[in-house]
């Protein structure tokens, strides 16, 4: 009985090996591979700037030493020529992935849904796109009441986000492949009183002094992305 235990398990290895050079054990396509694949299409991927009505330029203050920020204005728009960080975006994209295909696509080409907390956004599980990026900006201008001086700075943030339309369940759905976050901030700047107003603020520091440095750190946080991924 023993013998032929031996010669049945033996048997099952001699199969396993002489099958294994044939096996196929699929994986999923990196998201390098889905982009090649969609660019070998002519496909496009597309690259909308999205600007909710609930974000955009806000204020707030510190009193330290106190960590707790208090709210100075309500959020303002961000300004138009932050739109050109968009083509930045889809620049860096293009070229870190070594393809054509990003291209900017403008928001209202988009199916929209109402959102209670976002308001009108884009419908991403209805678009006719496999992978698709969002660019969102916003910022902060920042006074800090110190018992000294007081000083005031203005920080940017853009958030790019990878998605794709994944089938989960017999249904379509949007789904995060990653998100990436880049800033840029002017040096703080002394000032003699306490500002209040998006006007004060504005007057030192306009809202627009570092499209271009954040410009550079999208390119930054793109590049460092789509050499690894």
């Amino acid at each position: 009985m023993k013998r032929r235990i031996l010669i049945a398990s033996l048997s099952c290895c001699m199969l396993f090996y002489t099958m294994l050079p044939y096996a196929s054990f699929a994986k999923d396509p990196t998201l390098k591979e889905k982009i090649a694949a969609l660019a070998a299409e002519g496909k496009t991927i597309p690259v909308v700037y999205v600007v909710y009505t609930w974000d955009g330029i806000k204020g707030q203050q510190t009193r330290p030493p106190s960590i707790i920020s208090q709210d100075l204005f309500k959020q303002k728009a961000v300004p138009d020529a932050y739109k050109t960080v968009v083509d930045n975006v889809v620049e860096s994209l293009n070229t870190g992935y070594g393809v054509t295909c990003f291209n900017s696509v403008p928001f209202d080409s988009l199916p929209t849904k109402e959102s209670s907390v976002f308001g009108k956004e884009p419908d991403w599980s209805a678009v006719d796109y496999s992978l698709y990026v969002s660019v969102v900006i916003n910022g902060v201008y920042d006074l800090v009441l110190g018992q000294s001086s007081k000083s005031i700075k203005l920080t940017m943030k853009c958030e790019i986000k990878i998605m794709e339309n994944i089938e989960k369940k017999g249904k379509k759905k949007s789904d995060t492949i990653k998100a990436l976050y880049a800033t840029a901030a002017t040096k703080p700047i002394t000032v003699k009183s306490a500002y209040s107003t998006f006007e004060e603020f504005t007057k030192d520091i306009p809202p627009e002094s570092v499209v271009d440095d954040l410009k550079g750190a999208v390119a930054k946080e793109v590049g460092k992305y789509a050499a690894k991924k």
